[in-house]
């Protein structure tokens, strides 16, 4: 466009921000940061605008002011900001801002350092495929002899992350039994065939809160700790509600495996698990964290 259409545009457009319409306010920084020539990527005249446009509920751009923060290319480098604002695409379910969350607290920067919380971004990331967060999860998991480490350590051989590979090589080469590169072979096969989904979601039960699971991220997190609780605590206690329970079961682990990568699952899944576990907070379910029961 030259340069009449272009100031045409931003003068209709800024009507409109001034009006209150969020969608123009974030158009109008997507316009500034490609500029005329519609290649430009001018991220600091775009920033005040996208900054704005997510403060009033335009969540979809919400990775990239954070990453304008984070890099300093908004003129204002602030780790704190950034984080916030990656939390806020991360809880979309924009899976490099997941990533990034779990970059920020596992390194303390523009935060506590939180293990558990980076462990928890990290696989939200992985469980979509993510190679670094499926690396990264492994390698935490390792330091703190987590059962899964191996399993991500494999996913992330598997896309393509070196550090990933040379970890298992060495474990490999330091194997006493000789089986070694037997079990590495096997586990690579089972995520081939099955999924990145690990084969066991950590509960003492008939299985995990599969679904939930992969919406959130952990089967260690405030929203499944509830669903867990009212599936224990409520419908373990009914005939008919174990039924449900291991009928369940016996469908969620498929439906996770061949559809809990694609966004339009967590889509769907997202908005109603969040309704269910607001309702049962509201009537009193906790959100801490819990341990299974035997039933």
């Amino acid at each position: 466009m030259d340069q009449n259409e272009f100031d045409n545009l931003v003068a209709t457009l800024k009507q409109k921000a001034e009006n209150g319409d969020v969608r123009s306010i974030k158009d109008l920084g997507d316009l500034y940061y490609q500029g005329i020539s519609g290649k430009e990527k001018n991220v600091l005249a775009a920033f005040p605008y996208w900054k704005r446009a997510v403060d009033n509920g335009e969540k979809s751009i919400a990775y990239k002011v954070g990453m304008a923060l984070s890099t300093g290319d908004s003129g204002i480098k602030s780790d704190s900001e950034a984080l916030r604002y990656f939390l806020i695409a991360a809880d979309t379910g924009e899976t490099p801002a997941q990533y990034m969350v779990g970059m920020y607290y596992e390194s303390g920067v523009g935060c506590t350092s939180n293990t558990a919380m980076a462990k928890q971004y990290y696989r939200k990331a992985a469980l979509s495929g993510h190679g670094q967060a499926q690396y990264r999860l492994g390698r935490l998991q390792l330091m703190t002899q987590d059962e899964e480490y191996f399993h991500w350590l494999c996913c992330a051989h598997i896309s393509g992350v070196k550090e990933a590979t040379e970890i298992l090589n060495d474990m490999i080469a330091h194997d006493q039994t000789g089986n070694g590169l037997e079990v590495v072979q096997k586990e690579i096969d089972r995520i081939k065939q099955n999924g990145i989904a690990p084969a066991d979601t950590g509960t003492n039960n008939s299985g995990g809160c599969y679904i939930a699971t992969c919406i959130y991220g952990s089967y260690d997190c405030p929203q499944v700790w509830t669903l867990r609780r009212f599936r224990d605590n409520t419908l373990a206690k009914t005939w008919y509600g174990r039924l449900f329970v291991h009928v369940y079961y016996s469908i969620s682990p498929t439906l996770v495996r061949w559809f809990g990568r694609t966004s339009w699952f967590k889509r769907l899944w997202r908005g109603k698990l969040d309704r269910l576990v607001a309702t049962l907070q509201s009537r009193g379910v906790d959100a801490t964290p819990y341990s299974d029961k035997h039933w």
